[in-house]
């Protein structure tokens, strides 16, 4: 998905017709969501790691951990 980024970025923003303006905004916004994705797919693995072992505990952890970085880091990036 990496390599095919910036072919699916520009090839989206023509099919929607976003103006020039908002089709530098929406490039930035995704060229950061497309890093997300390496996150979100670990994510996804470790999810069903820890429940195919039977250690929904530490699912919980994960989450409880994933939802405390997002919360620092809205309140750090907001604050820039």
């Amino acid at each position: 998905m990496l390599l095919a980024k910036p072919w699916l970025i520009d090839v989206g923003l023509q099919v929607l017709s976003a103006n020039p303006e908002s089709g530098r905004a929406a490039k930035i916004y995704l060229d950061v969501r497309f890093w997300g994705v390496i996150a979100e797919l670990m994510n996804f693995a470790f999810i069903g790691w820890f429940a195919g072992q039977g250690k929904t505990r530490y699912m919980l952890y994960q989450q409880g951990f994933i939802a405390l970085i997002n919360i620092v880091l809205t309140l750090f990036l907001c604050s820039l």
